[in-house]
C-alpha cells in the first residue's frame, strides 16, 4: 500500500508579507525608540562611529529627522558656521564651533542641508 504523503502548501500560502516595522533597519527603528547611541552600539555589536554614520545617513536619506539629532539651536550655529567656513572637514568645523557640539550632530546638519538644497 502507498504511503500517503502530506500534501504541502504552494510556498505563496506560507509567506507572510513582512510588516512595515520588518522593513526598518534596526539601528534607525532603535534610535526611534529613544536609545541612545551607545546603547544602539552595544545592542548591535557595532563601533559607536559606524552607528553615527548610520543616523547621519538616515538624516541625510529623510528618514529621520534631523531636529531628533541636532537641536534647532545647534544646527543654526552649525549652518551658520558651514556656509561661513565652506566644505571643509568636521574637524575643522567642530574646532571652530567648539566641545558643546559633537560629530554626530555637526554630520547630521551637513547632510540635512545637502538633502534640502540639493539641485532638483
Amino acid at each position: 500500500m502507498a504511503k500517503k504523503t502530506k500534501k504541502e502548501k504552494p510556498v505563496s500560502e506560507n509567506f507572510e508579507e513582512p510588516s512595515e516595522i520588518d522593513n526598518i533597519p534596526p539601528t534607525l527603528l532603535l534610535f526611534r525608540e529613544g536609545f541612545t547611541v551607545e546603547e544602539i552600539a552595544k545592542h548591535q555589536l557595532m563601533p559607536i562611529k559606524e552607528v553615527e554614520n548610520h543616523i547621519a545617513h538616515f538624516v541625510a536619506t529623510g528618514d529621520l529627522n534631523v531636529l531628533s539629532v541636532t537641536p534647532k539651536p545647534k544646527l543654526i550655529e552649525i549652518l551658520k558656521a558651514y556656509h561661513k567656513l565652506g566644505d571643509s572637514s568636521l574637524t575643522a568645523l567642530r574646532k571652530a564651533l567648539g566641545d558643546d557640539f559633537n560629530f554626530l550632530e555637526i554630520r547630521s546638519a551637513i547632510n540635512y542641508w545637502k538633502r534640502v538644497n540639493k539641485p532638483k
